[in-house]
């Protein structure tokens, strides 16, 4: 299949400089899932995203539903105390990583279990597998907003 050039950047703040991509790929799709991995996944405020193993303003916020609402206020004082967290939020995770329940493990156990006091710590001692990142980046992709995503050759020239 011919590649064709993409321009792809999350547009939520607007255009950043240092976001902005031109990227080779078959389709939209592929072209925002190479943009991921070339670039969401190493962008420092994702990490922090990724990296916290509170229930509040992480990626792990998003585990705490139970389709009846949100249950990370009934826990927001908690931290990620096992005891704490509703059986919901592992059905979640285990939902989430359906594919790859060993990304389930690793990412409940880094949940569940770690005791860095940074982000850095945290990133050092658990470092998940890019594979991992990009699953995550990717299921989770509404994390950086809408994005704009523009076929090059669509795009008119002026001289």
């Amino acid at each position: 299949m011919e590649k064709k050039k993409y321009f792809v950047c999350p547009v939520e703040e607007g255009l950043e400089s240092d976001m902005l991509r031109i990227v080779h790929a078959a389709n939209e799709d592929e072209a925002i899932a190479k943009y991921a991995r070339h670039v969401l996944i190493k962008n420092k405020f994702y990490l922090e995203h990724v990296y916290t193993n509170t229930i509040e303003e992480s990626f792990a916020e998003k585990f705490l539903g139970n389709g009846d609402g949100y249950l990370a206020h009934e826990y927001e004082d908690r931290g990620a105390d096992p005891e704490f967290i509703p059986e919901e939020f592992e059905e979640n995770v285990r939902s989430f990583f359906e594919e790859r329940q060993d990304f389930a493990d690793l990412y409940l156990d880094f949940f569940l279990h770690d005791d860095s006091r940074s982000f850095d710590a945290a990133m050092t001692k658990w470092r998940f597998p890019e594979e991992m990142l990009l699953y995550m980046c990717l299921g989770d992709i509404t994390f950086f907003g809408d994005f704009a995503v523009l076929e090059l050759s669509q795009i008119e020239e002026i001289q």
